[in-house]
């Protein structure tokens, strides 16, 4: 029995990619703000300029691959 080929969806890479950002700064901020802290607050406070832009481009990056997955659809290879 012959299986389908998987083919990976525009929607499906930016999805891929965002959860890898996502772990990739998981990861980071797990390291830096665990035990590390710059100027007595650690780096996911919002008051601190990394959390806060690792916030509005995590926000920003969500919005526009919800958008696109909602524009474009997600299954957009399967086309024959």
């Amino acid at each position: 029995m012959k299986m389908p080929k998987a083919k990976a969806t525009m929607g499906s890479r930016i999805l891929a990619l965002f959860v890898g950002l996502l772990l990739l700064w998981g990861l980071v901020s797990g390291v830096y703000a665990g035990d590390f802290k710059l100027g007595g607050e650690p780096y996911l406070s919002v008051d601190h300029p990394i959390g806060f832009w690792s916030y509005a481009l995590f926000l920003a990056f969500s919005v526009i691959s919800l958008l696109y997955i909602a524009a474009f659809g997600e299954d957009d290879s399967a086309k024959h």
